[in-house]
């Protein structure tokens, strides 16, 4: 990007060395950065939820932003995104693969009812963000809460052992220089810390105190060292930096509404460059001769692009000698108002909310937005706080746990301190310059991907590898459809890349020797994936609302007694918590998952050639006792296959059917083949018709049951997830389980709302059957990158 114009203001006074002119700057330095930009675009993820906290049995709506490039737009680089639920022990306990459209995807994860409750991470990033590190992937911290009765609450009281972290301003103490010393304490309870420093003979220099969120600074002046810090009320000392003989100290003031002001001081005279970047796109540069006078560069905060700027002083030769960050906030954020049709609402009414969106000029703004709609007096909902703008700005350039980033964008004094207490203490790591100046940069690692990869190998008799050997791919859903040729490699490998299928797709490969030669076998590599260990940076000690959250627990038991209730009235039985006897001992695991007896099969152990293309309900005849499938005369004559668990008269009603924790009909679980199924339970303990539990395998364990070989495979690979549809009901009148208790927490989820060209869209739902305060949170970004928020609350009350 070319140059912007700066001030450089350079006081009169003879101790003030000058600034050379822009015609004299080095341009290698901003040559060498945006080399590497081209070949190595940022991407980032922010992703939007409709709560934070959940039950077991729940849904959690996803919606992904997905951007690129110094200015966030959509990106169009990955349309691959993976998204990781990891448990507090690093554990990935689901794991699905999304289509991102234009920067933008949407999914949904099902709570098993096995998880333990505690706290959770949802963890997301493409292929191509591992070139940088997973210390930028996007990570959100979530708790699941257990709707078991016999189960306290979690609360996570353990607090770490004491962090306490010193950072002089610009990177280095340099002895016979004052500087500042930003500090973070962590683990520490209190609203202000207190402590002092010490010298090498236990002299005590100076105190100090945090200033905000365990985070403050002190003026030092290091002359030897073995200095040392501790914290009123602990016995551990804590050492600080050790300080450089001769140096460079770089000091930043942004207390100025209109500049920020530089200052240099060194004992090592000589050239130096000047370089700001933000977000790797060029902001500034200078050369700039110092002595062992001070030097002050004055630049325009409007000359700066919103978000942080890392600034950074060369030596002559080219070694980075101090830098400093700065947060730069112009408020330029979208303006997203919500209008309600009404000020207040009954039960079950309709609401009818107008969406609009404004730039900072009052035009209209066209782009993409997630709403969720949630009982505010029951769920826990932080998005406001960890909305898509302050990540986008702040969060997502920055390492490690930032609690609350949001109160860093309010327009206040307060805010722009606290701001740069933050930046004091926050290395920047996505351009290590080192790597900048590499002059032949590396291929990356990893490529970005436009779709998905399946990929594996040809080979003869277990050992001989078939070289410039035919694989063909199709899709069995449209066996017509053009086959996609590979040709095997010298190791017999093949890749198929940008495949676009769902992970419900069945998928057929075969392999061809180009000899026509036989008993060629065919293995897949596709279904595994790199297991990356959890970075957790948020482990602070959080104070849990123990009374709401006993309130959600509570109501979330009674939703499922309600829908328990309601289901059986109409000949279908919702999960329970089930007690299931097997012959291994696996009864001790299944049994935390239902509360009754049942007969159960142990699909998982039946060989794969003995099931595959086989009906659930074939697989249980004849291993489950008193189960038939009999006859019924219908509207349409008589049906047949009707499964049934007795023989009498009284069980000739087909049973519930529940599938993975949800209700499904009989037809459905006849279209299910028996290789994907782990166990089926069947449970006649509160009389007929009885019900049969249905739980698929994981879709890890599935793709390691299909036998590999020998050339051919048909069958489901990892492919995107299409997340079920929100649950939206309609009281007109028409609906016929209109009687039904609604318990809805999360009332609403829009995960494509779509503004048009006046920069509007309107979103109808109804609201459930509690008198409450229902909060409304609306996230999302434009086209041209430009992220925007906004919280609206409005009250279900009586009808008067």
């Amino acid at each position: 990007m070319g140059n912007k114009t700066l001030l450089i203001v350079l006081a009169l006074l003879s101790f003030f060395p000058a600034v050379m002119g822009q015609k004299n700057i080095d341009l290698k330095y901003a040559k060498a950065l945006e080399r590497y930009q081209e070949n190595l675009p940022t991407e980032k993820i922010f992703v939007h939820l409709n709560k934070a906290e959940f039950t077991q049995q729940e849904t959690i709506w996803v919606k992904a932003y997905v951007m690129a490039g110094a200015n966030h737009l959509p990106s169009t680089l990955s349309k691959t995104v993976y998204l990781e639920l990891l448990n507090s022990n690093g554990k990935i306990v689901d794991r699905i693969t999304m289509r991102s459209n234009n920067g933008f995807g949407q999914t949904s994860f099902e709570i098993d009812s096995l998880w333990t409750q505690g706290d959770y991470y949802l963890r997301a990033y493409t292929n191509w963000m591992k070139n940088q590190g997973q210390s930028f992937f996007f990570q959100k911290k979530i708790q699941i809460v257990s709707i078991d009765p016999n189960e306290n609450l979690y609360v996570n009281t353990s607090i770490p052992a004491p962090v306490v972290r010193f950072y002089p301003e610009g990177g280095n103490l340099i002895k016979g220089l004052q500087s500042w010393l930003a500090f973070e304490i962590k683990h520490v309870s209190g609203d202000t810390i207190h402590g002092k420093i010490y010298d090498k003979n236990d002299i005590e220099i100076l105190a100090f105190k945090t200033q905000h969120d365990g985070l403050g600074r002190v003026p030092f002046l290091p002359m030897t060292e073995g200095y040392y810090a501790q914290i009123d009320g602990l016995e551990e000392k804590w050492s600080l930096p050790t300080a450089l003989e001769k140096g460079t100290v770089m000091s930043a003031n942004i207390s100025n509404n209109d500049d920020i002001l530089l200052t240099f001081n060194s004992s090592l005279p000589g050239n130096y460059a000047l370089l700001a970047h933000t977000r790797g796109q060029m902001a500034y540069r200078a050369s700039i001769t110092l002595d062992d006078k001070k030097t002050r560069v004055t630049i325009p905060k409007n000359t700066l692009n919103e978000g942080i700027t890392t600034i950074t002083l060369f030596n002559e030769n080219g070694l980075p000698v101090a830098e400093r960050l700065i947060f730069i906030n112009h408020n330029h954020g979208l303006n997203v108002s919500i209008t309600t049709d009404k000020k207040q609402y009954n039960k079950r009414d309709l609401v009818n909310l107008e969406i609009e969106v404004e730039d900072r000029f009052g035009n209209p703004v066209q782009g993409s937005f997630s709403l969720t709609a949630t009982n505010k007096a029951l769920v826990n909902n932080d998005q406001t706080t960890f909305n898509i703008r302050a990540y986008q700005l702040l969060k997502s350039d920055l390492q490690g746990h930032i609690s609350n980033p949001s109160q860093y964008f309010e327009p206040t004094a307060s805010a722009k301190i606290n701001a740069d207490l933050l930046m004091m203490v926050n290395g920047w790591r996505r351009f290590n310059w080192d790597n900048v100046f590499i002059q032949n940069l590396p291929e990356p690692e990893h490529f970005v991907e436009q779709g998905l990869t399946v990929k594996g190998r040809l080979y003869r008799d277990g050992k001989d590898l078939v070289k410039g050997g035919q694989v063909f791919m199709f899709s069995t859903l449209n066996p017509n459809e053009s086959k996609d040729l590979q040709i095997t490699n010298e190791k017999g490998e093949f890749m198929f890349t940008n495949k676009v299928f769902n992970d419900s797709t069945d998928i057929t490969i075969q392999g061809f020797h180009k000899n026509g030669k036989k008993n060629i076998n065919l293995a897949l590599d596709s279904t595994s994936y790199e297991v990356m260990p959890l970075k957790v940076y948020n482990n602070n000690y959080t104070r849990v609302d123990t009374v709401r959250q006993q309130s959600f627990k509570e109501y979330m038991m009674t939703t499922v007694r309600v829908d328990t209730t309601y289901r059986r009235e109409n000949g279908v039985i919702l999960l329970g918590d089930v007690v299931v006897t097997a012959k291994d001992g696996r009864e001790a695991v299944l049994s935390q998952r239902e509360n009754t007896s049942m007969n159960v099969v142990m699909v998982e152990d039946i060989p794969y050639e003995d099931k595959k293309g086989r009906d659930v309900f074939n697989i249980m005849l004849g291993r489950v006792g008193g189960f038939m499938l009999g006859a019924s005369n219908g509207a349409e004559g008589v049906e047949l296959g009707i499964p049934m668990l007795g023989a009498s008269e009284r069980w000739k009603t087909p049973p519930a059917i529940i599938l993975d924790g949800r209700s499904i009909n009989y037809k459905e679980a006849n279209d299910i083949d028996a290789s994907r199924i782990q166990y089926v339970g069947v449970s006649r303990q509160d009389g007929p018709p009885g019900v049969i539990f249905i739980y698929t395998l994981p879709l890890e364990a599935y793709y390691a049951s299909i036998p590999k070989g020998p050339s051919y495979f048909t069958g489901k690979l990892p492919g995107y997830h299409v997340g079920k549809e929100f649950y939206k009901p309609v009281y007109d009148g028409t609906e016929e389980a209109s009687f039904k208790p609604d318990m809805r927490n999360t009332l609403h989820w829009a995960p494509n709302i779509i503004t048009n060209e006046n920069g509007k869209a309107t979103i109808s739902f109804y609201t459930a059957d509690d008198l409450t305060e229902v909060e409304i949170d609306i996230q999302g970004m434009a086209i041209n990158g430009s992220s925007g928020y906004r919280s609206a609350t409005f009250n279900v009350t009586k009808k008067e």
